[in-house]
């Protein structure tokens, strides 16, 4: 299966780490990775980036940024079997790319997202979910990355777009719906493949340290839009209308799965809590034994230098 990855970036130095987590992510024939970059920086910026070793880099000029346009863009002039969607501001862990394409071999599967973290070790992403009100969000955001649920591959109700793998064949003929205004696109585009037949798949494997719209952060109007999020909202509420049995399995085992863990850390606090006073008490009791033993030891040298006083040749 060839790849062509899709990124979006204006910053030399995070482009430049990405390439080259991407030389230890791939270990597919070199002839099978392209990467394409919609560059948004200025023309002094890109003569700073460093194109990997294993792969051709495109530069493809697109101005003004639109995360989803972009992408499309780039889609556009792709040819690989399968397109790569990998934010800028992220570090592909040894193998990661490789997990993603073994799970979209997979005819079943629409696309895949993968665990990522930030550069602390917490989860930033292991798939998304939607509570009751329709709202997505990132599942068991903060806790730490080799918490329970985050180690399990299966289906999910959709998966961000930071990085996500999928067939071209599939991409299109409708790509990314570019009138989501800051974002939201990714997780319309799983509910496309979803209401199509196809599952959206999490694998644990396809990891990496992800700093977290580190782009966007920078770029103006590219801020939470409320508009993006009650769209998004209808989405859900009208793919749930027509969802199958095994769709609602999907979203509700993904709610199932996050309380029941959230449940057990609950469960589990009071004891952690406990042990922490017993060892607390424990170590104030040796502080005072050897506090006691000091002193004991104290009055003993005293006795004794007062022995030789007494004992020392007049």
């Amino acid at each position: 299966m060839t790849v062509s990855v899709l990124v979006v970036s204006k910053t030399p130095h995070r482009l430049n780490r990405l390439l080259s987590s991407l030389e230890g992510a791939y270990n597919g024939p070199d002839n099978g990775l392209e990467v394409f970059c919609s560059w948004n920086g200025t023309q002094a910026e890109q003569g700073g980036i460093v194109a990997g070793q294993r792969f051709v880099l495109h530069l493809i000029s697109q101005l003004p940024y639109h995360f989803a346009t972009n992408v499309n863009g780039l889609a556009r002039r792709a040819t690989g079997d399968a397109l790569v969607l990998l934010n800028d501001d992220l570090v592909l862990d040894s193998g990661a790319l490789d997990a993603a394409l073994q799970a979209l071999a997979d005819p079943s599967v629409g696309a895949v997202g993968g665990r990522l973290r930030s550069s602390d070790g917490r989860l930033s992403h292991m798939g998304i979910a939607f509570d009751p009100r329709h709202t997505a969000y990132h599942r068991l955001t903060q806790l730490p990355v080799d918490s329970g649920p985050a180690l399990k591959a299966g289906p999910v109700p959709a998966v961000t777009g930071a990085l996500l793998a999928i067939r071209r064949q599939d991409f299109w003929p409708d790509g990314l719906d570019e009138s989501f205004r800051v974002c939201g696109e990714d997780v319309a585009l799983c509910l496309r493949l979803r209401s199509q037949g196809r599952v959206i798949w999490y694998s644990p494997d396809a990891s990496g340290v992800h700093a977290g719209e580190a782009t966007r952060s920078e770029v103006a109007g590219q801020q939470a839009c409320p508009e993006d999020q009650e769209r998004l909202r209808e989405l859900h509420r009208a793919f749930l209308a027509d969802a199958g049995p095994r769709d609602w399995s999907v979203e509700w085992s993904a709610l199932a799965e996050e309380s029941d863990y959230l449940r057990r850390l609950l469960l589990a606090a009071p004891t952690a809590q406990a042990e922490l006073e017993f060892q607390l008490a424990r170590a104030r009791l040796e502080l005072e034994e050897l506090r006691s033993h000091s002193q004991s030891q104290s009055r003993t040298i005293t006795a004794l230098q007062q022995l030789l006083m007494e004992l020392r040749p007049a």
